[in-house]
């Protein structure tokens, strides 16, 4: 199972791609009009880097667009994650892995990450 964030994330940045390209803008020219460089924006659009709900609303508002924009549904999310839970079962499948180790792995993965 994959931390819903990664796939948030990852989602917001597609969307962020999509609608800089359909305002024909170019990394760099969005990074100017908000005022972060252009790798951020790069990371931000590859899903790498987390953005501030306030980085946000700039890029959204730099895009002429609201902020839901960049939000996957629920169910979107929903089946996103099933999708990831499913492509990690056919690799453990393929290495063979047993019942203890895929249980491991699974409750590793869905237990709440430690930031400190």
């Amino acid at each position: 199972m994959v931390d819903i964030s990664t796939i948030l994330y990852k989602k917001i940045g597609e969307k962020l791609t999509e609608l800089r390209n359909l305002d024909k803008l170019t990394q760099d020219s969005l990074s100017q009009k908000i005022g972060i460089n252009r790798a951020t924006v790069s990371n931000i659009e590859a899903g790498r880097q987390q953005i501030s709900l306030h980085l946000l609303y700039k890029i959204a508002q730099a895009l002429h667009t609201e902020v839901f924009t960049f939000l996957p549904s629920l169910d979107e999310l929903s089946v996103l994650l099933a999708k990831e839970d499913d492509q990690l079962n056919k690799e453990l499948d393929n290495k063979n892995a047993g019942d203890i180790l895929r249980n491991t792995i699974f409750e590793t993965l869905k237990s709440p990450k430690n930031d400190t």
